[in-house]
């Protein structure tokens, strides 16, 4: 048996000298540290440095596809051309990927304002996408029911669903009587409006009428004269500063008021309203002041049931004080009522909704992006007022 052994090599003056092997070198650069480097769909053991370039050797010539891979990070791999005995640079810039991932928002009662880390995003029920991975935070605003907070954390290509219960409440109407002229109406104010503040614009919503007591000369009495005296005479003012709570507390004086106050608040929040008041689509426009009024039964309303709808103005500000009492700002000063004084009456059972559109033309002294509309459910033969929302909240 005769082995032949034949050698890749060739013999120069008695030294074997190696074929010269068909390979070059890639040399791999990118913007940031510690991304694996794939040559041909394989991991090669070897990561980037934003500082110097990673060489790899011995890559077989010809066509070659590399790619870096960093976790947040992403650059189209490359095709390049290895030749023999030479190096190739390719180079790379990652850029951030932002991975994202969905909300799925439902709430009892629907319609709910929804907040997506403090921005408005729309109303429930309501599918969001492309929300960046991590921590979040929901907020639930809703005429007449407490706000609701939720954190939540969305995951990358995953769909993330929150039900959230509100729970309703008795939005409390303050319809407060002051005048320019009126003294101990200073004290008055001051002593409500920082109530209000504490208590929040759901629990306590304000209208400031200015009747003709103990002075006509008022400007904001003279600005709406018809409806500030029709006010006046429905609940028989004859004295400033006066303070109805839902209609059916009346507050006078300044002894001891924000503990009576409290005390009469505290004592209408607890009654269960027996209807919802919501305001929709509001707009302050150049001409108009337009939107919808929604009120839902909870119950079977009484036969002589009301819907009032104000409008307010949220600060005015005097450069000169406008009365002796030297006051120079006033809160929620009440601009009128649309369509009248007497309201819309609304007859519902339990479960029965109906919207009513408003549309009131502007007055050019009013500021209008101070105006807000206050609407409110009274029954006449008790003058109780049985729920009220405001166009500041939601």
């Amino acid at each position: 048996l005769l082995l032949v052994i034949l050698y890749s090599c060739t013999v120069e003056e008695g030294v074997p000298i190696a074929v010269e092997q068909n390979v070059g070198t890639l040399l791999i650069y990118a913007n940031k540290d510690s991304a694996q480097i794939y040559l041909d769909g394989e991991f090669t053991g070897q990561m980037t440095s934003a500082t110097e370039g990673m060489l790899l050797d011995n890559i077989s010539a010809g066509i070659h596809v590399v790619q870096v891979v960093l976790e947040g990070f992403y650059a189209d791999p490359d095709t390049v051309e290895v030749r023999k005995g030479e190096q190739t640079v390719v180079t790379f810039t990652l850029v951030a990927v932002q991975l994202t991932g969905s909300l799925e928002v439902t709430t009892e009662p629907d319609s709910v304002y929804i907040l997506l880390d403090h921005r408005f995003v729309g109303y429930s029920p309501l599918r969001l996408d492309n929300i960046p991975v991590g921590e979040h935070t929901l907020e639930f605003r809703k005429s007449n029911h407490l706000p609701g907070l939720q954190e939540v954390t969305v995951y990358a290509d995953s769909m993330v669903s929150v039900h959230l219960p509100l729970t309703l409440i008795r939005s409390v109407l303050v319809e407060h009587f002051s005048n320019s002229d009126c003294v101990p109406c200073v004290e008055a104010d001051s002593v409500l409006e920082n109530l209000l503040i504490q208590l929040g614009e759901v629990a306590a919503i304000s209208v400031g009428y200015h009747p003709p007591v103990p002075s006509s000369a008022d400007p904001m009495y003279n600005e709406a004269r018809a409806d500030n005296d029709a006010r006046k005479a429905y609940y028989n003012i004859f004295v400033a500063p006066t303070i109805y709570i839902d209609g059916v507390y009346p507050i006078g004086g300044t002894l001891n008021l924000r503990q009576r106050l409290q005390d009469a608040i505290g004592n209408r929040s607890v009654v269960a309203p027996p209807a919802m008041v919501e305001i929709f689509d509001f707009q302050v426009a150049a001409t108009a002041i337009t939107g919808r009024v929604r009120v839902e039964a909870r119950q079977d309303f009484p036969p002589d049931v009301v819907l009032r709808i104000a409008i307010i103005e949220r600060e005015v500000v005097y450069t000169t004080p406008p009365g002796v009492n030297g006051q120079v700002r006033f809160f929620d000063v009440f601009r009128g009522f649309h369509p009248s004084p007497e309201g819309i009456s609304i007859a519902l059972t339990a479960g029965q909704h109906r919207f009513i559109n408003f549309s009131v033309p502007t007055n050019p002294i009013w500021h209008l992006d101070q105006i807000q509309v206050v609407a409110f459910l009274q029954q006449e033969s008790t003058k109780e007022v049985l729920q009220a929302a405001w166009s500041v909240y939601p």
